[in-house]
């Protein structure tokens, strides 16, 4: 009787230490790994144009993932209509929360309004889907660098660059970005995070007028570009200064600009190899 005790234990200890690391490996299978995220706009890239982050992972030796949405801001829309509500769920600061507490179900929601109401664009959400399914499985305690892209869709929304009663308003380009990088800082101490400005763009509709002379509302695109210099500095984080620095400008926009925002194939060389030299000499520090 005593030895048929034993047995039993036995078996309960080995049952239990097996169903320990059957649930462990298989909740850290599901989780991927990724040393370089970007996050951003399309500017960096949808699913259908030359990857930016594909080329500056490559030149870096990382294993990289393409967060980018398109049409996505830092800060969130004003407008209180459903369909604006449903693209603040793809904005960087509401994506940070998702991150930080790994609850994506505002952004499933959002991608379930889109799926139903917005089938004329359909071909764009088949990509945000499989992206977001993806950015869901990132360990981000793993991940080594984190880039964040934004600012064109917020200038060219007009979205206010701050609120002088409110540093944090996420409503605004400044605010919606202090609160970003407050909340990654404290959910992932060790992710180094480096913040990419926007690039140099004209307007077609506008007689090419570049983006230092258009003015939506709040500000031409330097205001945006110096106010996420100010807040990188801010909070000690790496800034790329691609707007003044990547070789593209008014002078050759019809070369590396396909529609005056958007990169040519040449302008996505030039741009990646860019990119990847800066985050070198970041990583190198």
């Amino acid at each position: 009787m005593e030895k048929r005790k034993k047995s039993w234990i036995i078996n309960c200890i080995v049952i239990v230490i097996a169903a320990f690391f059957f649930f462990f490996f298989l909740v850290n299978f599901e989780k991927k790994q990724y040393e370089l995220v970007f996050l951003g706009d399309s500017i960096i890239g949808t699913e259908n144009h030359y990857s930016v982050v594909d080329i500056v992972g490559e030149k870096l030796g990382m294993t990289a993932f393409n967060g980018a949405f398109g049409g996505s801001t830092m800060s969130l829309s004003e407008t209180m209509i459903w369909g604006s509500v449903s693209n603040n769920q793809w904005s960087m600061v509401r994506i940070a929360q998702a991150m930080a507490y790994k609850d994506w179900q505002s952004q499933k929601m959002a991608m379930s309004y889109a799926v139903s109401y917005e089938k004329s664009n359909r071909q764009a959400f088949d990509y945000f889907e499989k992206r977001m399914e993806e950015l869901t499985t990132i360990d981000f305690s793993e991940t080594k660098v984190l880039v964040i892209e934004h600012g064109t869709n917020d200038y060219n929304a007009a979205r206010r660059l701050d609120n002088p009663e409110d540093m944090y308003d996420i409503s605004t380009f400044g605010g919606a970005l202090r609160s970003t990088l407050t909340l990654l800082q404290e959910k992932y101490p060790d992710l180094q995070i480096v913040l990419l400005s926007p690039l140099y763009c004209e307007f077609p509709e506008r007689d090419n007028q570049p983006g230092y002379l258009v003015n939506f509302g709040q500000g031409i695109l330097d205001d945006y570009v110096s106010l996420e210099q100010r807040i990188a500095e801010e909070f000690g984080i790496p800034f790329i200064d691609a707007y003044h620095n990547s070789g593209i400008g008014e002078e050759n926009a019809k070369q590396y600009l396909a529609d005056g925002l958007h990169l040519t194939d040449e302008g996505v060389l030039l741009y990646s190899e860019y990119v990847a030299e800066e985050l070198e000499k970041i990583l190198v520090k």
